[in-house]
Parts: C-alpha cells; structure tokens; sequence
C-alpha cells in the first residue's frame, strides 16, 4: 500500500523515521566499527610485538647486557667436553668443533645451500590468493548527466552493494623470469661451491695453527717442569763461584769464564722459556680452552708429519698437479668464473622480451552482478627499450668481468705453484734443522749421563754438573721447539696440497662434495 503526503506531511513523517530510525542505525554502525577497530588494532600490536626489535646502541644499558650474555655464551662454549689430557687429535678435534670463523663459514653453507633451494623455486610459476571484505559507509550510488542538455539523464542508482566479499586465486607465469631465475640456481650452486671451499679452507687453517701451537705448547710444558729447579741450582752455582773468588780459593780468571758461562747458560733458558710461553695462550685460544684452568699435554703423541714422510720423496709435478686440483682457493676461483659465464647468458636473455601469462579464477560477492563466479586469462609481452639500447655496454662490461676472473685464477694458480715449491723446501729445511737440533740433543744427553756418573765417583765438580744439566734441557728445548717447525713445515705442505691433515677428512671431504654434486 502506497501512503501519498503532503510537503508539511511528509516533511513530518521523514523527521519521525529519521528521529526514530537513524539513532539505532548510528549505533548499530558504531558498534560493529568499534569491534572491527578493536580486532585490527589488536592484529596490529599482535604483529608488531612479533616483529619488533629493539636497537642495540653502543655504551648503552642493551649493549652491557649483551656483552654478558656473549662471555656467559663463550664461557659455557669453553667449559663443554673438556679433555682430561690433550693429543694432537683431539685439540684439533675440539678446534674444528669449537672455532666460531668455523661455525661461521658452516653457516654460510647452510644459506648458500638453501639459495640453491629458493633459486629452483623461483622458476615455477607464481600462485596468488586473496580474500578481501569490502565495506562503504553509504550507498555506492551515481547519476549520469547528458552531454546534450546537460541535464540528468539517471536518477541515482546503485549497482554495488555496501558490504562486499571478494575471493581470487591467480597463477602468473613469466617465461623470461623462469629462464632467469634457472640461471640465477647456476649462480647459487657456483655460490655454495664457494662457500664449502672457504670452509674446508678455514679448516686447513685451523689444522695448521693448532699443529703449531700444540707442539710449541708440548716443549713448554717440558721445559717448564725443570726450568725452576735448574735456574735454582745456577744461581747457587753462582754464589758459589763468587764466594769461592772472594775467599781467594779461584783465581779471578776462572771464576770470571765460569759465571759467564753460568749466566750464558741461565740466558739461553730463559730465552726458550719466553719463546714458547705464549704458545700455550695461542692453544687455548685456537681450541676454545678456559684460558686459567691448567692443560695436560698427553705425552703419547702422534707424528701426523712423519705419516706422511712419502711427500718428501713424490716428484714437484706430481705436487703441483695435486694442489691445482685440490687447492680450495682455485676451485673457488673456478665457481666464480662459471658465474662469470652465467651472468654474460643473463644479460643476454634479460634483454628478451617477456612473455607473461596470468590465470585466475575469481568471486565477488555482490549480488547485482549477473555471475559472481569468472576466470579470466591474460598474455602479454613488454620489451625494454631502454634493455635493448644498454646492451652492448653491459655486455662489455660482464665479459671484461669473465676476464677479470680467469686472469685472478691464473695469478692464484701461478701463487699456488710458488706455495707448493717454497712448502716443500721449508719442510726440507726444518727437517734437516731437526735432525741436527736431535744430534746435539744426544750428545747433550750422553755428555750428561757421563758427568752425573764422574760426579758420583768424585771426579767431576758439582758445576760441571749443572753445566752439562743445563746444555741438556737447552739442547732439548731446542731440539723439541725444532720438531715444532718440522711438524708445522708438514702442515703448510699438506696445506699446500689442499689436503686436511687426517687423511680420512680427505675422503669424507670428496664424499660429501660428490654427494652435493649428484
């Protein structure tokens, strides 16, 4: 039924429904837009409590408290596993386990690992989905206005509802992006490549720093189990000898050649003593070992060195042919100019056109439209001018980067060479160094064995006895600090080989790469 007004009627009843109706609407409206603005507002602060992260500033409160949590992370780090008595093996064992440029650079293969991953991903097409609530606070509504007249030509309508729901799924395919991205994953292997040769580098090094240390640190604590009891009877010898000049007993000349001799003596320990008491430090530093608590050097040893005496004996070429294939400095540097080559192929296809196809399905809910359901399908191709003028310059400038990474791994094969050739005259050196510093060792020790027998029969002075127990720990100091040498010239050799030290992480190394490989 139709109810027809009057102006002053209708003016009436409009303010009646207007009074009567719109307070509810309003609140109504009020309170659905309060709850909407409570449930965003609490997502918000959801969200950015998750992701919020306060800056550290130096010398501030934050920065104290993190420098305490990384020495309690160091000092817990230290105090783990720690070896009742300590071999080579096993300080290089805990160096490898503990060295945090180690488990730094393992990271690395970790991410550079997982690059490969997304890199294989990025080819595949891309998959879209959206849902999406729409709401307007009044009417979407609009009239039309002839371009004759210029009058109105439609009363205010509306074709769209105020509260919408809308749902899409698409898949878009870029058929240029896809052949990039594949060689994007060839970079991204070439990048993983690297970062395990820089690992298995690091760990050569580590290898080589502890064998140093740890034999240094082994003629340390031989010395320093004598080094007291012997400066002790030195400096008695000295008094003695100076009493004896005094009290005219020894002539001046003597006494003079023999407290001398004496602090020469007392000179070279201290000296040996100085050299190799860092080395301990040095030790406990490489192999992540609280620095005050006390090491036990196993007196088992393993001559990992002398294992490998064959290398001495193998031809120069057959060494340098070994380093140029196992040297993780040149296989790095062969990664790096495969990605050389694979970034002249980018620049090339980047300056394809690209051919991109869309595919969707979609939903809407608003219930003027005919179909709320539809699929749509899109190709289209773009070609980059500015791609195409700027091509010839950045070809250049890719390829004379190709160059710059074959002439580095020419210079690195040539440094290789050299390192080789050097390492394996050092190692010759330092051995034969040895087996002279071993030579007077023996005699230092049979000069001591017949002293100590002459003294106990009455015929050798009590400072000839400290003479020949001095020249004895001297001579084996330096016999053991040679032996240090020839155990660090084998290290750098085998180094130099691109071989561990183990011969079994050799094998594991060439497992675990052709792992990688297939």
């Amino acid at each position: 039924m139709t109810l027809f007004l009057c102006d002053s009627q209708r003016s009436r009843y409009a303010y009646f429904v207007v009074s009567r109706a719109v307070p509810a609407a309003i609140k109504n409206n009020m309170k659905n837009t309060g709850l909407k603005i409570a449930v965003i507002f609490s997502l918000a602060s959801l969200v950015v409590g998750c992701a919020s992260h306060k800056p550290v500033t130096a010398n501030s409160p934050e920065h104290d408290t993190l420098i305490q949590e990384d020495k309690a992370f160091l000092d817990k780090r230290e105090h783990e596993n720690l070896p009742t008595t300590l071999t080579l093996e096993n300080a290089i064992e805990r160096a490898l386990e503990k060295n945090l440029d180690a488990y730094v650079a393992s990271l690395e293969t970790v991410i550079a690992s997982n690059d490969v991953t997304l890199q294989k991903l990025a080819a595949l097409p891309t998959v879209t989905a959206s849902g999406t609530f729409i709401e307007r606070s009044d009417e979407a509504a609009s009239s039309s206005e002839s371009i004759i007249t210029r009058t109105q030509s439609l009363e205010p309508s509306t074709s769209t509802e105020q509260e919408r729901r809308l749902a899409s799924l698409e898949v878009q395919w870029n058929l240029l992006d896809s052949v990039i991205a594949y060689l994007d994953k060839e970079v991204a292997g070439n990048n993983e490549i690297v970062a395990k040769e820089r690992l298995r580098k690091i760990r050569h090094n580590i290898e080589r720093d502890v064998t140093a240390a740890y034999w240094k640190t082994y003629a340390h604590e031989t010395l320093k189990g004598q080094l007291c009891f012997l400066q002790a009877d030195i400096y008695q010898m000295i008094n003695n000898v100076e009493l004896a000049e005094n009290e005219k007993v020894l002539p001046i000349g003597e006494s003079t050649t023999k407290l001398s001799e004496l602090a020469s003596k007392n000179s070279s320990l201290s000296d040996l003593y100085e050299e190799t008491k860092l080395a301990e430090l040095e030790l406990k530093s490489l192999i992540s070992y609280p620095i005050n608590t006390p090491l036990y050097i196993s007196e088992e040893q393993t001559d990992l060195g002398l294992q490998r005496m064959d290398l001495l004996n193998t031809d120069m070429d057959t060494l340098v042919d070994t380093a140029l294939r196992e040297r993780p400095e040149l296989r790095e540097s062969l990664a790096d100019q495969n990605t050389a080559s694979s970034n002249v192929r980018k620049e090339i296809l980047s300056t394809f056109p690209g051919f991109d196809i869309i595919y969707g399905f979609h939903y809407d809910s608003n219930a003027f439209l005919a179909e709320q359901n539809w699929r749509d399908f899109n190709a289209s191709l773009t070609q980059s001018i500015t791609g195409l003028l700027t091509l010839p310059k950045r070809l250049e400038n890719i390829k004379n980067k190709q160059k710059l990474a074959e002439a580095q791994r020419l210079a690195l094969t040539a440094a290789i060479v050299a390192q080789v050739y050097v390492a394996n005259l050092r190692t010759r050196m330092a051995w034969d160094t040895y087996s002279s510093a071993n030579t007077l060792y023996r005699s230092a020790s049979r000069r001591l064995e017949l002293t100590s027998q002459k003294e106990q029969e009455g015929v050798a002075s009590g400072y000839e006895k400290i003479v020949a127990d001095t020249e004895f720990h001297i001579y084996k100091t330096q016999k053991d600090l040679a032996y240090a040498e020839l155990q660090k010239s084998y290290a750098d050799l085998i180094g130099s080989l691109g071989h561990s030290l183990f011969a079994q992480n050799d094998v594991e190394n060439t497992k675990q790469e052709g792992g990688a490989n297939a």
